[in-house]
């Protein structure tokens, strides 16, 4: 997927053009579900669950499909929900 996205300069501006539109939407969307005196964390929360995805995404595109994806992502968010209680 990395390598189709970097082949050109063309293609790698408008992934990383999506990339900033999808953050800015979610962040929105995050911003407007948080109480007022935690909306900061917006976009640390928009970022941190776009991260995610892809990790998922990669980790069933390595699988070659075999783990499911709805696995994979159940997974990452797992991971992210943990991060809480890293002391």
């Amino acid at each position: 997927r990395l390598g189709y996205v970097f082949s050109t300069e063309q293609l790698h501006g408008a992934a990383v053009e999506g990339d900033y539109r999808a953050r800015d939407e979610l962040t929105a969307a995050v911003r407007a579900s948080l109480p007022r005196r935690q909306r900061d964390a917006a976009p640390i929360v928009a970022g941190a669950a776009l991260l995610a995805l892809e990790v998922a995404l990669d980790r069933w595109q390595s699988s070659g499909g075999a783990t499911p994806l709805a696995e994979c992502i159940v997974d990452a968010f797992s991971t992210l929900e943990r991060l809480g209680a890293i002391g």
